[in-house]
């Protein structure tokens, strides 16, 4: 089996190395973050819809829960006039 050895010398070739691995790196850090970033914008973007969807429901539930209460004002109000009816058709 070969004997490995190593000596103290730094080639060319080394700082070749050394410098890919550095801008590979770098470029890997970046690309990630950039990735990061726009996740998060987007996160916060749907957040902001759910919001605003929400606060659409509250108005829409508060308005059919105000139509609701005004359906049953002129339901009553219709009971009354068909009672007053009834007993005017009856005094006849």
């Amino acid at each position: 089996m070969p004997q490995v050895k190593f000596d103290s010398t730094v080639s060319a070739g080394n700082l070749l190395s050394i410098l890919s691995m550095v801008v590979g790196l770098t470029a890997g850090y970046v690309t990630l973050r950039n990735s990061q970033e726009a996740q998060a914008l987007a996160i916060e973007r749907l957040e902001n819809e759910g919001r605003a969807r929400e606060a659409r429901l509250r108005a829409a539930e508060m308005t059919q829960a105000g139509q609701a209460s005004d359906l049953r004002s002129i339901s009553a109000t219709l009971q009354k006039i068909d009672g007053k009816l009834d007993r005017l058709s009856l005094d006849r």
